[in-house]
């Protein structure tokens, strides 16, 4: 087990931001993840982060004027916790699982109750919608399935119309090549029987009135005969013709029956398609309201770190110049500038350790750099710091510098072994604590409730 420098005053009750429970909780989860995480499960609890996600900016924080950290923490608090980003979107409206539907817009950290149940229903909101749109699809593609089909049907119909069309135009051609035919064949017939009737009269002269009473009888009766046939050819003509014309016409109106289907159908597919393309904007409207429903307040672990994070990533970005300013008051360099993990084994299982803010090049002092908002003051909880500093380094002598606004102010500590010794004390009682904690399931649910 390892104790980091600065979690030391908070491990002995000595840091008034930081319970003693809420070390053993990051203390038994650096320490054994295995039964941290059993425990956490057993409880249905989310894994609790110890930093703020990285999606939550606190730029504008740490680079503003002191007065006005207050307002930009605000900001920071209305922040979502979970990223919303076109990659995120796309991964929830993929998901196929209530589960990963959560997983991508819940955040992985301990919301207040109210918090928790509006996420959840934002994300039941996320897959009624999914249902919804995977409708929507799904009658776009039957309605196009529909349209290709009435389409086919569509084809197939002027297809049948062009045939028919086809055959009436070849009827018509055969019927005018009959009615030539027997025009052709009528002629014939009447120069035939002149010329009989011409040999005849030639032959039988005797007989010429009575055969050429005969003739004209047998010629007439022939030629009522062709009269006949032709016109009941000219009438079957005519009734070919009609029946063409009325399959022509039925042709046409299957034809234009089939196309105003055909772009009812069409329209009918393009408003589904606009429908589902709402659809898809609507789901993607839902997974960004469920990603944007947890904000940083509303988180219970984090929500208490994000002015404690801004103060120390100010003190980080401003800690160089500290620094510089620390070398030319003892006109002399610092090195291991927080670039060196100093270790001290206090027991067995049992070590503490940190890194400086800096040392000086002859080795006979540490720095401990602290950036002030308001005011200078001294906590004990500086002062244990400097003093495991000094026990871990070996160098027995820490300035604890602190800057507010350009000023800055030092004091100077001396190792205490006294001190030292009780602060031994006090963390192998905690660490016996958190390892009573590691073995025992018991203690561990008791803690959770805390």
């Amino acid at each position: 087990m390892i104790i980091y420098a600065s979690e030391v005053a908070a491990c002995i009750g000595r840091n008034s931001y930081t319970s003693v429970d809420a070390m053993k909780k990051k203390v038994w989860e650096r320490t054994d993840q295995r039964s941290y995480t059993a425990a956490m499960k057993r409880h249905s609890l989310s894994l609790v982060q110890d930093d703020l996600p990285a999606c939550v900016n606190l730029n504008a924080a740490v680079a503003c004027d002191a007065k006005d950290i207050p307002k930009q923490v605000a900001k920071i608090l209305t922040q979502p916790v979970v990223p919303v980003t076109k990659h995120t979107i796309a991964a929830a409206k993929n998901a196929t699982d209530v589960k990963d539907v959560i997983r991508i817009c819940k955040p992985t950290v301990k919301l207040d109750e109210a918090t928790d149940k509006r996420v959840n229903k934002a994300i039941v909101d996320v897959m009624e919608q999914k249902m919804k749109e995977a409708v929507s699809v799904a009658e776009v593609k039957q309605a196009t399935q529909v349209s290709q089909s009435k389409a086919i049907e569509s084809n197939k119909s002027m297809a049948e119309a062009n045939i028919a069309k086809q055959a009436t135009e070849s009827r018509q051609k055969d019927a005018e090549l009959a009615r030539v035919k027997a025009a052709e064949m009528a002629k014939a017939r009447s120069a035939q029987a002149e010329r009989a009737e011409r040999l005849k009269r030639q032959a039988l002269i005797n007989e010429k009135l009575r055969v050429e009473a005969k003739k004209a009888q047998q010629a007439l009766a022939e030629k009522a005969r062709a009269e006949a046939a032709a016109k009941r050819e000219a009438e079957m003509q005519i009734r070919r013709l009609e029946e063409a014309a009325a399959a022509q016409a039925r042709a046409d109106e299957l034809v234009r029956q089939k196309k105003a289907e055909l772009a009812g159908t069409q329209a009918l597919l393009a408003e589904k398609q606009r429908r589902a393309e709402l659809e898809r904007v609507a789901t993607e409207a839902f997974i960004t309201t469920a990603m944007q429903t947890a904000k940083v307040k509303d988180c219970v672990n984090l929500a208490t770190e994000v002015t404690g994070t801004v103060h120390k990533k100010r003190g980080i970005a401003g800690e160089d110049d500290g620094v510089r300013a620390y070398e030319r008051y003892v006109k002399q360099k610092v090195v291991f500038k927080n670039d060196k993990f100093f270790k001290k084994y206090i027991a067995k299982d049992l070590a503490v350790g940190g890194r400086t803010d800096g040392i000086l090049e002859d080795g006979s002092r540490l720095l401990e750099h602290k950036k002030r908002v308001n005011y200078f003051y001294r906590s004990n909880k500086e002062k244990i710091q400097c003093c495991v500093y000094m026990a871990i380094t070996d160098i027995h002598v820490c300035d604890l510098q602190q800057e507010l606004r350009g000023e800055f102010e030092i004091e100077t500590y001396t190792f205490d072994a006294d001190m030292w010794n009780r602060i031994c004390d006090s963390l192998k009682d905690f660490a016996d604590e958190v390892f009573d904690i590691i073995r025992s399931p018991e203690k561990q649910d008791a803690l959770l409730q805390v």
